[in-house]
């Protein structure tokens, strides 16, 4: 049961890709379909150069009693431009709180990681492109959100409400948790770390066969058309992948997932600067991190 609750833990920290959001104000129908918004959208998304995200995410399970209540803050600078990002993260489980920084620098040969850990910053330099694409520590990993869009065009309710001020289509929807989603999100890295953990590929199809869906709404500024916001239910997907963990596994015990959700904004759309990293940064120690 141990090595279950460890890869469960694994699975929580990157079921995070997915990204959410507040309401507010009273919702009416647009006078434009989801598809010619959409396809705007998504115009739009290719043509930004930097932004500002902050995230928050709660996960509650028990496993045989045992409860796991996992919170994380991520504060973050994308400068897609110049492919650097600055990440601050704090994490609270298991009565702990863990207070993370990171540089994410990209280039030719692949990228640089710069790391805080304990008061300490550690590197990986030259970290190659096909392990960058897999950990999905990419600045173009904001490109995911055009997945979404994507395949709600043509399975989504849409309205138009008020949200911080900002009025906003509303677009709401149930996404297929299938291979493709789980592969191209973070979520990709932890199947790869699944396996390495000793189970097979024919293990790992088992468990994600049968994740079902996740409910998505995303709010987007009329007037720049331009995510603002964005929330994702990822409770009974995250029930299934643990109900499939523990039986490829063939361990018994109730696994009991209460809550996996997670709320992002985004802002300071093409706002962001030069990205500096400090010397001190640059000349971390080296270390084999991935």
């Amino acid at each position: 049961m141990k090595k279950t609750i460890s890869l469960m833990l694994v699975l929580c920290l990157f079921l995070f890709s997915l990204c959410g959001c507040n309401n507010g104000g009273k919702s009416s129908e647009p006078d434009h379909s989801a598809e010619e918004i959409i396809d705007s959208i998504l115009t739009n998304i290719e043509n930004v150069e930097s932004l500002y995200l902050e995230c928050e995410t709660d996960s509650s399970m028990s496993v045989m009693g045992s409860k796991v209540d996992s919170k994380s803050t991520v504060v973050s600078e994308v400068n897609i431009k110049e492919k650097v990002q600055y990440i601050s993260m704090v994490m609270e489980t298991l009565g702990n709180t863990v207070k993370t920084e990171c540089y994410i620098k990209e280039n030719a040969n692949g990228a640089d990681v710069y790391l805080n850990a304990n008061g300490n910053w550690i590197k990986q330099t030259a970290i190659i492109p096909e392990k960058v694409a897999e950990l999905g520590i990419s600045t173009d990993s904001y490109q995911m959100m055009s997945l979404y869009f994507e395949m709600l065009k043509d399975n989504c309710e849409i309205s138009e409400t008020t949200a911080d001020g900002r009025k906003c289509y509303v677009f709401t929807g149930k996404i297929d948790a299938g291979e493709e989603i789980l592969e191209k999100s973070s979520l990709g890295n932890t199947l790869h770390q699944l396996i390495e953990s000793g189970l097979s590929q024919e293990q790992i199809e088992e468990i994600i066969s049968n994740v079902g869906e996740f409910e998505v709404t995303l709010y987007v500024d009329k007037e720049t058309l331009l995510p603002t916001q964005f929330e994702v239910d990822i409770t009974e997907a995250t029930q299934n992948i643990m109900t499939g963990l523990a039986d490829v596994l063939g361990e018994s015990g109730e696994i009991k997932v209460e809550k996996n959700v997670a709320i992002s904004k985004y802002s300071q759309y093409n706002e962001i600067g030069e990205i500096t990293i400090p010397e001190e940064v640059l000349n971390a120690e080296e270390v084999a991190l991935y």
